[in-house]
């Protein structure tokens, strides 16, 4: 099908939906889920939440179909929803685990017994094995400021890229060390 025949097709499903089709609906869900769970996985890894993240996109098409403005594709409003709905998800995560993984950042472990001992090393592995997954520049970013304690600007001069890329970069590892260590301790 070429994309003159898929833009068609989609302006007919929209127009049937602005109906209330739920044919349509059903055609648009068939057409378009796959790419959008696919989405949703890229950013959170768990097949659960990104089942959710498609429902969600979905629910929101149905519930506002009657008052639908879309200047765009239709796979482009699906993809654009999602990936709002993705951000804005993992913007709000639960702060705790954001604030454990900058305490592990600063704290040492205290010689305060072998249990208390212990656990800070479960959760200190549990970081490194977090970082072990993040793509390779963004995990030397975080190792260099964890290990050696460098700032953004000593960062970016050692790894030769601007200084707005490592906060770039950091910020992201952060979101994405959020998610990961909220999975484990929750």
């Amino acid at each position: 099908m070429s994309i003159t025949e898929t833009s068609y097709e989609d302006e007919r499903l929209l127009y049937l939906l602005l109906q209330g089709d739920e044919d349509a609906f059903t055609a648009i869900y068939n057409k378009y889920h796959k790419m959008l769970y696919v989405l949703a996985y890229q950013y959170l890894q768990d097949k659960t939440l990104s089942e959710d993240v498609v429902q969600h996109v979905y629910m929101r098409l149905w519930e506002s179909r009657s008052t639908l403005r879309i200047n765009i594709s239709l796979k482009n409003y699906l993809y654009t929803m999602a990936k709002n709905h993705l951000l804005n998800l993992i913007r709000d995560r639960n702060d705790v685990v954001a604030r454990q993984y900058e305490v592990l950042q600063q704290q040492e472990i205290a010689d305060d017994g072998l249990l208390h001992k212990l656990e800070e090393e479960k959760k200190i592995v549990s970081v490194y094995k977090a970082l072990n997954l993040l793509p390779q520049q963004k995990r030397e970013i975080c190792l260099l400021k964890m290990n050696e304690g460098l700032g953004n600007e000593e960062i970016a001069e050692r790894m030769n890229m601007p200084v707005g890329t490592v906060k770039n970069y950091y910020t992201q590892s952060i979101k994405l060390l959020k998610h990961y260590l909220k999975r484990i301790y929750l």
